[in-house]
């Protein structure tokens, strides 16, 4: 079981951001997956966040089929999820 929490990642942020989220979460970078809804259902009991970009979004449905989902509004300051 990881350490640092999980986060669902919808789209890539830049690269100056991502070395920090890297360094503080377990990152679970759904646009990279060959097939996304296998990665969700993979990790779908760890994931505590969902990281997205206002054009990207995330679905109510994408939320409910994530049980531990603990925060349903972050912001990036400085490399940090809050």
């Amino acid at each position: 079981m990881p350490t640092k929490p999980e986060v669902l990642m919808i789209g890539a942020y830049p690269a100056w951001d991502m070395d920090d989220l890297d360094a503080r979460y377990v990152l679970h970078k759904l646009w990279e997956a060959t097939d996304r809804d296998r990665l969700i259902e993979e990790h779908r009991s760890g994931i505590r966040a969902i990281a997205t970009r206002g054009e990207l979004g995330a679905s109510a449905d994408l939320m409910k089929r994530l049980p531990a989902l603990k925060l349903r509004h972050l912001r990036l300051t400085q490399g940090r999820l809050r």
